[in-house]
Formats: structure tokens, C-alpha cells, sequence
């Protein structure tokens, strides 16, 4: 795969399960690096961001909140920990061409619906709502070869409004 179609990928896992880092801020989390990056780095996809050293800029405020936070051994903190890790892996994916974290991210996926299955939670319809999106996002993936990606991609990104983990907008 093209470093841009493994930066979408992570980007889109994140945004899918946006409903998650809504309920940390919820809780009393500030999370806007979090939200500023998630904004430079679609812009930056889209081409409507420029410069890479402006992108850059929000990543290292990111990682460095990211690094600082201190996750409880929630399932929502879990699934707000793979968002920052999709998210962190987007921009990385994108500056490095030898960085594939695609299968790591979804294997992370598999291991919260394990866990979710362990606390009695009947997971088979997520885990075929994730294979779905799965699919639909490599459909998508096709028309995209380099930066900037276009909107189509995004636009079916935002009609998605319930996370890989059941948690609806």
C-alpha cells in the first residue's frame, strides 16, 4: 500500500471511533491536541494544508499530550487509546514510506472486541460492522495514489456515525 492510503486508514479508524474521544472529553479530558491534529492532518490529505511543518507542529503538541496522558483500564479508555495510536500512526505512516502500522491497528480492534466478548458482550455484530467498513474503506482506497486525496473518502467518513465498538455519535 502507498504511505497516504496507510495515513488514511489509521485517519479513518480514528475518526470512526471519534464517539470515543467525545466521551473522554466528556469525563473531563482536555482533548483538543487531539482534535487539532485530527483537523491539520485531514487538511493536510486534502491538500487545503500545505505545510508539512505546520502539520508537524500540531504533531509534536500531540505527542507530547499523548505521552502525558495516563489511560484507566476502561474499555472507553481503551478505544480512546487506539484512536491516538490511529491518529499518531496516520501522520507517521505518511512521513515514513517503510511504516505500515495498517494490521497493528486492526489487531489492536480485535483485542477490544476479545476484551468486550470477556466482559459478556456479544461482539459478532461489530466485528462484522468492522469487516464491512474494512472493506468499504479499501473500495475507497482504490482512487487514492498520492496527496491530496480528495473529499469523497472524507465524505463518506462523516455519514459514519456509530464506532467499531457500538458507540453512536
Amino acid at each position: 500500500m502507498k504511505p497516504v492510503q496507510c495515513s488514511l486508514i489509521g485517519l479513518a479508524i480514528a475518526t470512526i471511533n471519534s464517539p470515543h474521544m467525545a466521551l473522554l472529553e466528556q469525563q473531563g479530558h482536555d482533548i483538543s491536541d487531539y482534535q487539532k491534529l485530527m483537523r491539520k492532518q485531514r487538511s493536510f490529505l486534502t491538500g487545503e494544508l500545505k505545510s508539512e511543518a505546520n502539520l508537524m507542529r500540531f504533531f509534536v503538541a500531540f505527542s507530547e499530550w499523548q505521552q502525558q496522558q495516563a489511560f484507566e483500564d476502561t474499555l472507553n479508555d481503551q478505544i480512546a487509546e487506539l484512536c491516538c495510536s490511529a491518529l499518531y500512526a496516520s501522520v507517521e505512516m505518511l512521513q515514513d514510506p517503510e511504516c505500515d502500522d495498517t494490521e497493528l491497528l486492526f489487531s489492536y480492534i480485535g483485542q477490544i472486541h476479545d476484551t468486550m466478548d470477556e466482559m459478556g458482550s456479544d461482539t459478532q455484530p461489530l466485528r462484522e460492522y468492522t469487516k464491512a467498513l474494512r472493506a468499504e474503506l479499501m473500495t475507497q482506497l482504490e482512487s487514492v495514489s498520492q496527496r491530496p486525496a480528495g473529499h469523497a473518502i472524507f465524505k463518506w467518513l462523516d455519514t459514519l456515525d456509530t464506532s467499531l465498538f457500538g458507540l453512536a455519535e
